[in-house]
């Protein structure tokens, strides 16, 4: 290698070797904007993955919620079903007994008839024909005590009837309004549940 040659390799301003440090300086700032690129990505996936931790476990204790909602759910839907049948039990009682005093009702007016009619035929036979039209007409009173006694005890039952049905439309309000509750706490918390699925 002459002289010129060895001036030429050493000096700053030759192009190739200028050019390979510039390229190399390039390279690495390339690399090291690469790693601080990957750090904040990192840190980025550790916050998914925590978040995505924290809306797991909130999801467990939504379940947890909406299984405990459930067993009371279930729990109401016992005791209303505990509680109709109670109701039924109560007015299958009262039927019977309301069933039993119209029995004795009509057996009592049944005894007085009979004794009345017999008490009229004894009469009739030891009466004279002047008396037939009073007897007539006792008969008539009797029956008309008889026509009363019966719309006063079809009045008494019509009323039971009336009573037996604003109960049943109580229950059923009742069991109306507790629906209505229940499926509007099951709405707002599939809600939250939607909404947490959706933020996270």
């Amino acid at each position: 290698m002459t002289v010129g040659e060895t001036a030429a390799s050493q000096d700053p301003s030759a192009p190739p070797e200028r050019i390979d440090a510039l390229s190399l300086w390039l390279v690495m700032q390339r690399l090291d904007d690469f790693k601080r690129d990957q750090e904040r990505l990192y840190g980025q996936v550790d916050l998914l993955h925590r978040g995505l931790t924290d809306v797991r476990r909130e999801i467990g204790d939504v379940r947890h919620e909406m299984t405990a909602i459930r067993q009371e759910v279930a729990g109401l839907r016992q005791d209303m079903h505990q509680e109709i049948a109670a109701v039924r039990r109560e007015l299958g009682q009262k039927t019977a007994t309301v069933r039993q005093e119209l029995r004795e009702e009509f057996a009592g007016l049944r005894q007085e008839v009979h004794r009345e009619i017999t008490t009229v035929r004894q009469e009739l036979r030891d009466a004279i024909a002047g008396l037939r039209q009073d007897l007539r007409d006792e008969i008539a009173g009797l029956r008309q005590e008889m026509r009363n006694e019966m719309a006063t005890v079809r009045h008494d039952a019509g009323g039971l009837q009336l009573a037996m049905a604003e109960l049943r439309r109580d229950l059923d309000q009742r069991i109306s309004r507790l629906t209505g509750w229940l499926v509007g706490g099951l709405v707002t918390l599939l809600g939250t549940v939607v909404g947490l699925r959706f933020l996270g």
